[in-house]
């Protein structure tokens, strides 16, 4: 399977998923070991990330010495 950018917005979402459905667990864990602000600071960068995901759908990911398709 070849990554491509147009799998990114699946990508994001089911990781969105994933810190929603965890978050509560995360949050127990970094307050016995921090300030507990780790799953705020997850959820603000991937929402900033489900707000791009159809830019980041459309670029031109062309490795260095291969021309775009």
């Amino acid at each position: 399977m070849q990554f491509v950018p147009a799998l990114l917005p699946g990508l994001i979402q089911a990781i969105a998923n994933a810190i929603e459905t965890n978050a509560e667990e995360v949050t127990a864990l970094d307050q016995a070991i921090g300030d507990g602000d780790h799953v705020t600071n997850l959820q603000r960068g991937i929402k900033a990330l489900v707000a791009q995901s159809d830019e980041l759908a459309q670029l031109d990911w062309a490795l260095p010495g291969r021309k775009s398709e």
